[in-house]
C-alpha cells in the first residue's frame, strides 16, 4: 500500500491528479520495489488506476482485484459527488465538512468509528487536495482500457453501498472479459472494498489460484 498522490506522508503541494499522473505513481512504487510480477488490488478510487496500470503492463500483473470500484461515474452521482466534495474542500477545517464526507462514505459507521474517520480525513490530507482529487476522479473514465483487459479479474461489490452503487460495479465487471463478480449482500463502501472478512476471504481464494503470483 502507498498513500495516494496529495494525501498521508506523499507530497501534499501537487495539482496533477490526472489518471496519468496516477499510474505514473504506482509505476514508481513497483519500481522501486523491484516487482517484476505481482496481483494488484485496486479499491475505491483506485479501481481506475488498476485498471489502466493492468492494461498499460499487462506482462507484470497476474491477477487483478476491483473493490468497491467503478469504470466511470454516472451523471447523476457525478453532479451529487461533485457539490459534496467543492463544500467540503471549501470549509476543510469546519467538523460540518469532514462530517457530512463521513456520512456520504461511512452512513452505516458508528460515533465513535465517525469520530475516528473524522479526525483521519483531517490529517490525511488539505483542502485543496481533496478538490483536486475528487475533480480529476469524476472525469476519469477507464470504459475502453477495461475492455482490453486479458488476465483474471475479480471485481467485488456490495448491495449496500451507496458510495459506489451496485450497477456501477456490475458494469465494470460486464466491461472486463472474464471477469468474476461477486456481491457482498449488507456491505457498505469500506466493507466491500476491504473491511468486510467476507471480501478477504474471497481475494485470498482468488489470489492462490494463481501459484505463480506475487501476493
Amino acid at each position: 500500500r502507498y498513500d495516494g498522490r496529495g494525501f498521508g506522508l506523499s507530497d501534499r503541494d501537487v495539482t496533477d491528479f490526472s489518471l496519468d499522473a496516477r499510474v505514473r505513481d504506482v509505476e514508481a512504487v513497483v519500481d522501486a520495489l523491484g516487482a517484476e510480477r505481482f496481483a494488484l488490488y485496486a479499491l475505491s478510487a483506485g479501481g481506475p488506476i488498476g485498471v489502466a496500470y493492468a492494461v498499460r503492463h499487462p506482462g507484470r500483473v497476474s491477477r487483478l482485484v476491483l473493490a468497491a470500484t467503478w469504470a466511470s461515474t454516472d451523471t447523476e452521482q457525478s453532479r451529487m459527488i461533485r457539490d459534496l466534495f467543492e463544500f467540503a474542500g471549501a470549509n476543510w477545517e469546519t467538523p460540518a465538512a469532514r462530517a457530512s464526507l463521513v456520512e456520504f462514505l461511512a452512513p452505516e459507521a458508528s460515533d465513535v468509528e465517525r469520530r475516528v474517520l473524522m479526525h483521519f480525513l483531517q490529517v490525511s490530507g488539505d483542502g485543496p487536495q481533496f478538490l483536486g482529487f475528487i475533480r480529476s476522479r469524476l472525469d476519469i473514465d477507464v470504459t475502453e482500457q477495461a475492455r482490453r483487459i486479458r488476465i483474471p479479474t475479480l471485481v467485488v461489490a456490495s448491495d449496500a453501498d451507496t458510495t459506489v452503487r451496485l450497477p456501477t460495479s456490475r458494469r465494470l465487471a460486464s466491461l472486463i472479459p472474464g471477469a468474476r463478480f461477486e456481491i457482498i449482500e449488507g456491505a457498505g463502501h469500506r466493507g466491500a472494498a476491504f473491511n468486510d472478512p467476507r471480501v478477504m476471504r474471497l481475494v485470498s481464494d482468488f489470489l492462490a489460484e494463481d501459484a505463480g503470483g506475487t501476493q
